[in-house]
């Protein structure tokens, strides 16, 4: 069969590339987002300070759910190759077994 082989070990270091991502979001971004960003900067009372609070705690809010996106996103992906990996040796194993 000529095409497009499937490879395990490409899929693997893929997997691998994913749960290094993940690491980096759930280490690093999360946690500068319940970290130093959590903390709404003293922005004072004037109309502009006002409306700077509110448009960090708006964009605040945002990244945070743009950042939980893709935390989901990757662990989705990190548990479709596990699943892909799992089955492809079941069916190797079904398509050569005689």
């Amino acid at each position: 069969m000529t095409g497009i082989q499937f490879s395990d070990e490409a899929l693997s270091a893929f997997q691998t590339t994913v749960r290094q991502q993940l690491d980096l979001v759930e280490d690093t971004i999360i946690a500068k987002l319940k970290g130093d960003l959590a903390l709404e900067p003293a922005f004072g009372k004037f109309p502009q300070a006002v409306q700077a609070a509110e448009k960090y705690k708006t964009n605040f809010g945002s990244a945070w759910t743009d950042v939980q996106g893709l935390r989901n996103a990757l662990k989705a992906i990190d548990e479709a190759c596990t699943q892909t990996l799992k089955n492809y040796g079941k069916t190797e194993e079904d398509n050569t077994a005689k």
